[in-house]
């Protein structure tokens, strides 16, 4: 897991606050150097809807799939709205996915191609959802170097899925975050008062068994407990804590969590 800290220590006197787009660039270059031949796909904030990013990716041979926000790229409308290069359909789509009824909604998709920002070429792709129950609509949008036929018979499906593959983002916002603040991480916690580094250290440790968290209430044995016992997953959780926490566990055991072992997922 690569990570990269906002900070200023250390650098005696500076002109500017380090920023996440400065970080971005360090990042980037950790990622290239430990995984030079790893395919990559960027989901990104409109923060890094810029040149520099563009540049950075290019370089390395990425691609990137960034949230374009409202007066972002302003140039941009008019080379979408003049561009022959461009498609829009509606598909129907659920709407409220995970619900036992179903809500279905006609959603229309927009894919513009070839579009230019500072020399680098990149297209647009935009999906305009109804609310669920309201007449509202939602619009999502988003830049990208994923390119597409636009003779492609499988056109329409490819759209929807590089914007499914957008909208996931949030995942890592809305239910990551949440699941580190509220669901037993304590990430708010300020365990650390007088160094910035000692809390970053921590920070990556709970990343790291956030990970493990995941990969393990997905794994085959975990689901598979879950479906037989009639359990639930926190109250797995809840037995393992009471383990760690009321009992002495031998020193033969920890040797044996030594041992190398897979995590096969369902």
């Amino acid at each position: 897991m690569a990570s990269e800290l906002l900070s200023n220590e250390g650098k005696g006197f500076y002109d500017k606050q380090d920023c996440e787009l400065a970080a971005f660039s360090r990042l980037a270059d950790q990622l290239h150097k430990l995984f030079p031949r790893l395919p990559i796909c960027l989901h990104l904030d409109g923060l890094y809807a810029n040149a520099t990013v563009m540049k950075k990716c290019e370089q390395y041979g990425w691609k990137y799939i960034i949230t374009r926000k409202d007066g972002n790229l302003p140039k941009l409308d008019e080379q979408i709205k003049d561009t022959l290069e461009k498609v829009s359909f509606v598909y129907p789509e659920v709407l409220n996915p995970g619900q036992k009824e179903a809500n279905i909604g006609d959603v229309q998709y927009l894919w513009a191609a070839n579009l230019q920002h500072q020399n680098h070429q990149l297209n647009y792709m935009e999906g305009r959802f109804p609310k669920h129950n309201s007449q509202a609509v939602t619009k999502f949008a988003y830049i990208t170097n994923l390119n597409i036929n636009l003779d492609s018979p499988q056109l329409q499906s490819i759209v929807r899925r590089f914007m499914s593959s957008g909208r996931s983002r949030w995942l890592i916002e809305n239910k990551g975050f949440n699941d580190q603040k509220n669901n037993g991480f304590n990430m708010e916690h300020k365990f650390v008062r007088k160094s910035i580094m000692n809390l970053y250290k921590y920070y990556i440790l709970l990343q790291i068994a956030h990970i493990i968290h995941q990969l393990t209430i997905k794994s085959k044995a975990v689901i598979k407990l879950v479906k037989q016992s009639k359990v639930t997953i926190k109250m797995l959780w809840d037995r393992l804590k009471s383990v760690l926490l009321e009992r002495v566990i031998c020193k033969e055991t920890i040797m044996q969590n030594r041992q190398r072992c897979q995590i096969r997922l369902e």
